[in-house]
């Protein structure tokens, strides 16, 4: 297998900074029925909130909420918490959401292409990994007590059992599959991984046909959480786990 840092080329420049507001069509959106659910399952104890146009808002002395801007009343911001307890409470059944920053975020049905690269990359990482690994598709892990998101695949030291009673808070390799989603999975999402610690975050990049790998997470003072080595192997080229530098994985073998 060649050396992975001499075949791959760096990736073209795209923006450092992920506006949370090009989040806002994402957002679950509040039906009057799931908001009187939530609020019989008793998430909203000691808090005065309402829905507006699909959006549970806080109802306090505005001095009280970090970083108000004095226009809009404050959305209502779950903690992971919450979140489970909506979760277990049925009010999501039936939808695919994951918890970022303490917004609900509901996630993009799953097409047909989407779906087969997560069964591609997933088998092929259960065959490199083998025993005393686990290889989990689109379950959460636990950033922190606001942010809980699903990637499509993530490589865990261990068994199933281990993670019964919290979800794993730094998988070995965590896999995004991305197709109109590609500039979140960039930005965004690259963030949240490199806050969490892992250490090998790959993007299997459908529209160009490669993987995106970023490594090495780091906190830099002016654009916070970050990955220093990013590179990118095409479809003709093979690359390795971080965790299995022996292995050697085909691109053309995970694309669908």
């Amino acid at each position: 297998m060649q050396n992975l840092k001499t075949i791959s080329t760096p990736h073209p420049p795209f923006p450092a900074v992920f506006d949370p507001d090009e989040l806002a069509a994402e957002r679950f959106r509040w039906t009057v029925d799931e908001y009187y659910r939530a609020s019989e399952l008793g998430v909203f104890d000691g808090r005065h909130v309402e829905l507006v146009q699909g959006d549970i808002l806080i109802k306090t002395d505005h001095e009280e909420v970090p970083g108000f801007n004095g226009e809009d009343e404050p959305r209502f911001r779950w903690t992971s918490d919450l979140y489970y307890q909506l979760a277990d409470g049925g009010v999501f059944e039936g939808k695919h959401v994951e918890l970022i920053n303490g917004e609900i975020i509901e996630m993009a049905p799953m097409g047909p292409i989407h779906a087969t690269a997560i069964d591609l990359v997933a088998e092929f990482l259960r065959g490199v990994f083998g025993k005393g690994y686990l290889v989990r598709v689109q379950a959460p892990i636990d950033v922190d007590t606001l942010t809980q998101p699903e990637p499509d695949i993530v490589v865990l030291i261990g068994s199933p059992r281990d993670f019964k009673r919290g979800h794993p808070k730094s998988p070995i390799l965590a896999v995004e599959i991305a197709d109109s989603s590609i500039r979140k999975d960039r930005v965004f999402k690259a963030k949240l991984y490199a806050e969490a610690g892992i250490e090998d975050y790959w993007i299997v990049n459908l529209a160009e046909s490669c993987v995106e790998v970023y490594r090495r997470p780091n906190t830099d003072a002016d654009q916070g959480h970050i990955y220093l080595e990013c590179f990118v192997c095409a479809e003709s080229e093979s690359l390795s786990p971080l965790a299995r530098p022996d292995a050697s994985i085909k691109v053309a073998d995970i694309l669908p």
